[in-house]
């Protein structure tokens, strides 16, 4: 992610050489949503393989940004703005990895299908014939924040015409929908990885993203106040196992359509509350009337991502919660450790 992420792992160098020594991965890669929070992440892992030799991969990342800080001193990486798609050769590229979708709870996504549906039009015209990685979401699923207990890929998905569903996960359906309608034609090597719960340094704050505002409140020395139900079970990956994986996928793709990604270590929303205060000197209170509403899970079932990726995370979850707290309590004081 950056030095300070650097700082605080001095066994990521060593922890790279030893899953990624002698494969010498290759690619060249278009990255439309390169300013992201998985974007950035994935730049920083391809930085760092590519400057210890342990890869040579050439990234043309694009967003609605001009510019991206990320690419400012990273070798091999070029940044676009995303209406100079229209300007790329996509035969050049061995993949396309689609990760343009904010993160915000309220944005509205028509923006992001017009864009993608462009890419269409452009992979058939150009008869772009690599491989094409939808970064989608776990939250596609019909069972995803229920009682069920692992969402396996098979699952029933969310119709697009149905009500109550937030923009975000309508955003994600739209492009998986069309991937599938214009597979035969367009597109014979995609896969859709349905991305779950993550935790890390650069991850998204506002609604909806309970484990930012702990750490956030910890550090200001403030209580966490857990206003939905406490028992309800979630599983968190920190991002840069998430682009470890995606690293992976790039290189040994299996022939898959659809593979969910995350972490199956799962404990309830309080007792990852409770752990985080110990950081600090917070206490964990409960907002919430117990007969409300039920326990709504998040848990993926990642039989296939084991099987295919036979890799340790760089993170136990205990050791992605600490780094995590120590990254963002040091960056709020990073005078004091300069």
């Amino acid at each position: 992610m950056d030095n300070l992420f650097k700082y605080l792992n001095p066994n990521l160098t060593e922890y790279l050489l030893t899953n990624f020594k002698g494969k010498k991965f290759s690619g060249n890669i278009c990255l439309v949503g390169d300013s992201g929070f998985i974007g950035k992440w994935f730049l920083f892992l391809v930085n760092e393989l590519n400057s210890l030799e342990l890869a040579s991969i050439r990234v043309v990342g694009l967003s609605r940004n001009s510019h991206s800080p990320n690419s400012k001193t990273f070798d091999l990486i070029e940044h676009l703005s995303i209406n100079e798609l229209e300007c790329l050769n996509l035969k050049e590229f061995t993949h396309i990895i689609w990760g343009a979708a904010s993160t915000s709870r309220d944005k509205v996504f028509e923006t992001s299908n017009e864009i993608f549906d462009k890419l269409l039009s452009q992979i058939k015209r150009q008869e772009f014939n690599g491989h094409l990685i939808n970064l989608s979401s776990g939250a596609v699923y019909k069972k995803s924040f229920s009682n069920t207990l692992e969402i396996p890929e098979n699952s029933e998905l969310v119709s697009i015409q149905e009500k109550g569903i937030s923009e975000y996960v309508r955003n994600k359906i739209f492009i998986e929908n069309r991937i599938n309608e214009n597979e035969l034609e367009l597109i014979s090597n995609f896969v859709n990885t349905r991305l779950f719960s993550f935790c890390g340094p650069g991850m998204p704050t506002g609604n909806g993203y309970a484990m930012s505002e702990f750490f956030s409140e910890v550090i200001d020395g403030n209580d966490i106040i857990i206003k939905g139900n406490p028992h309800s079970l979630r599983a968190y990956m920190h991002p840069l196992d998430l682009v470890v994986i995606i690293i992976y996928l790039i290189c040994e793709t299996p022939k898959i359509s659809n593979i969910n990604i995350g972490s199956d270590d799962s404990h309830t929303i309080y007792e990852f509350a409770r752990k985080i205060s110990e950081f600090g000197r917070s206490s964990v209170v409960i907002d919430f009337d117990e007969g409300a509403k039920k326990a709504s899970n998040y848990i993926p079932d990642i039989t296939q991502q084991k099987n295919f990726f036979n890799i340790e995370p760089y993170f136990s979850t205990v050791a992605m919660l600490e780094n995590t707290f120590l990254y963002y309590q040091m960056s709020k004081n990073l005078d004091k450790y300069l």
